[in-house]
């Protein structure tokens, strides 16, 4: 979930903000803190150490859709913000991820 399917590495900052001085980022932080904010131990998924727990978490925890979307909307404003145009949205996200991974041999 890290890396696979989101610009959550890339840095976005506003031209605007970027004039001013020092920028906001308006991507992988957001997306972080999103994610954080959603989980009640959030020291699982900061200590490394811990992965065997969070890979358990993950397994068994679905993400809320409203999460989702409300993350969705907002890489689709930066996409927007780019290219000037709204992202093409696809009907089933999840099949088309999993069909990548599985290409990639991410997933048996």
């Amino acid at each position: 979930m890290d890396e696979a399917g989101t610009p959550d590495s890339s840095r976005i900052w506003r031209r605007t903000d970027w004039e001013q001085g020092p920028p906001r980022e308006h991507s992988k932080e957001q997306f972080r803190e999103a994610l954080l904010s959603w989980v009640v131990d959030r020291d699982m998924l900061l200590e490394p150490a811990r992965m065997a727990e969070r890979s358990a978490f993950a397994r068994r925890s679905a993400v809320p859709d409203v999460f989702l979307a409300e993350l969705g909307a907002t890489y689709a404003a930066q996409a927007r913000a780019i290219t000037g145009e709204a992202p093409a949205v696809s009907d089933d996200p999840r099949a088309e991820l999993l069909d990548v991974l599985s290409d990639l041999g991410v997933l048996c």
